[in-house]
């Protein structure tokens, strides 16, 4: 499985359509405003998967998935922690109320947490323990959970960090991947990379291959002989002429055409299963009828 969270994503409903064809697939949003805060996880598209159930809050700070993945079962959590203490506290309580860890329920929980867990997670500014009220929430959800900060498992003497201010020589750890204490052996490694953030990092965790051993569908063959089809050609030059209305606003002429190629894919896909269905829905009835 790959998957990706994303904070800060300044997302609203009218992106959503063109941001999904980019990706070529399903993403999950919880929205902010076109100018601060929202959060999105995005699955790859070639993984199979099934989400059950889907929760966010108002606010574009948190999102969660109950997910199954390859017979596993997951709850997914994106997060993007206000900065304010009072708020903070308040936060993460909340999250502690929303998820339920069991033992069929394993829990991923990623983003920014705006906290620092302890003195190894800062170098210069305001001494770690003015955080402490934080702290102590942030601890009280992985012990509620039974949650472990998998970095800091696998790196319990490292000092790295994943946000800087260059210009106050300030420097935290502040994103991390919480996951369920018998998730950890499942867990082949945790690193801190560069992002195009201009001041965080990305936190990257890698899964044993093993943990996921069902894969989704390869690699799609357009089928020629649909040409012959004359029902399927009237109908995807129909198709094309609906998608470039609804691009109309895209400017970028190869973005424009990846999104034409896409949708013209998704409904290739649809009318060749429509008509296999169709097809052997005839089969069977000429065998009933023997």
């Amino acid at each position: 499985m790959q998957k990706v969270n994303l904070q800060e994503t300044f997302s609203h409903e009218k992106v959503e359509h063109m941001w999904n064809a980019e990706w070529g697939g399903q993403i999950y949003y919880s929205h902010g405003t076109n100018h601060s805060k929202g959060v999105a996880i995005l699955i790859n598209p070639s993984t199979t998967h099934k989400i059950t159930d889907k929760r966010n809050d108002a606010n574009g700070r948190l999102l969660i998935l109950t997910a199954e993945i390859a017979g596993e079962h997951l709850c997914l959590v994106n997060l993007y922690s206000p900065n304010d203490i009072t708020e903070q506290e308040s936060f993460f309580q909340d999250i502690s109320r929303e998820i339920k860890t069991n033992d069929e329920l394993k829990t991923i929980i990623a983003g920014d947490f705006n906290c620092p867990l302890n003195c190894k997670d800062k170098f210069g500014g305001r001494p770690v323990k003015e955080k402490e009220r934080i702290i102590q929430s942030i601890n009280l959800l992985m012990r509620a959970n039974d949650l472990i900060d998998i970095w800091r498992e696998i790196n319990p003497k490292e000092r790295q960090y994943t946000w800087r201010d260059v210009n106050k020589g300030i420097m935290c750890r502040l994103d991390y991947f919480l996951v369920s204490n018998n998730f950890k052996p499942r867990c082949d490694s945790v690193t801190i990379v560069d992002a195009p953030s201009p001041d965080h990092s990305a936190v990257k965790m890698h899964l044993k291959p093993e943990l996921f051993v069902k894969r989704g569908p390869g690699f799609w063959l357009f089928n020629n002989t649909l040409l012959n089809d004359t029902e399927y050609v009237k109908s995807m030059k129909l198709k094309i002429d609906e998608t470039k209305a609804t691009y109309s606003y895209v400017e970028d002429i190869q973005l424009l055409w990846d999104l034409i190629k896409m949708e013209t894919r998704s409904y290739t896909m649809y009318y060749s299963k429509q008509k296999a269905k169709e097809k052997k829905g005839r089969t069977n009835g000429r065998r009933r009828d023997k």
